[in-house]
């Protein structure tokens, strides 16, 4: 576990060229590091894993950043739609939260696409989600709903909400 958080913090060091690079990339995997310690540690990785935990680490950073991009061109046509509309959407965590975190927009993992828009406009951004292709599925209006849309045999996954504060929190004063 500690390989798996110094190579992504970057903090790595040649003592941990023998570790057991299966068991770091196992690791890194559960916790969701793999982009990130790749990012700031790819080298020692080439450089100290055996080939096949090289390739296999290579290959999920490459598949998160391209799943991101997908992402990212998703969410461009969802904002676009959303600003058409009229709807006033933030976009939360994901993408320009690794950005603003590490430098890449990628690097973090997100399973989905988390967005903000107020309570009174959440049936135009239903109407305007639904043009661009996104179906719903559970939650609505004042609590989050998640959305999906498929594109090239993946799913892919929208929360919208309109609060900060998670619908289990919503009690609570803020």
């Amino acid at each position: 576990v500690a390989v798996a958080l110094r190579l992504a913090l970057g903090t790595a060091s040649l003592a941990d060229r023998h570790a057991d690079w299966r068991h770091v990339f196992e690791v890194a995997s559960r916790e969701l590091l793999v982009p990130l310690a790749w990012w700031r540690s790819g080298p020692l990785i080439r450089a100290h894993a055996p080939p096949s935990v090289g390739h296999a680490w290579r290959r999920a950073a490459i598949a998160a950043h391209l799943r991101g991009q997908e992402q990212l061109e998703l969410l461009r046509t969802a904002i676009g739609a959303l600003d058409d509309a009229g709807v006033d959407a933030v976009v939360l965590k994901g993408m320009p939260l690794g950005e603003r975190l590490y430098g890449d927009p990628f690097v973090r993992c997100s399973a989905d696409i988390d967005l903000y828009v107020p309570a009174r406009q959440r049936t135009r951004a239903t109407v305007a989600l639904e043009t661009v292709g996104w179906r719903r599925g559970s939650g609505g209006p004042p609590w989050h709903e998640t959305w999906s849309l498929w594109r090239d045999e993946i799913e892919f996954h929208l929360e919208v909400h309109s609060s900060l504060v998670s619908d289990h929190l919503a009690h609570l004063p803020v």
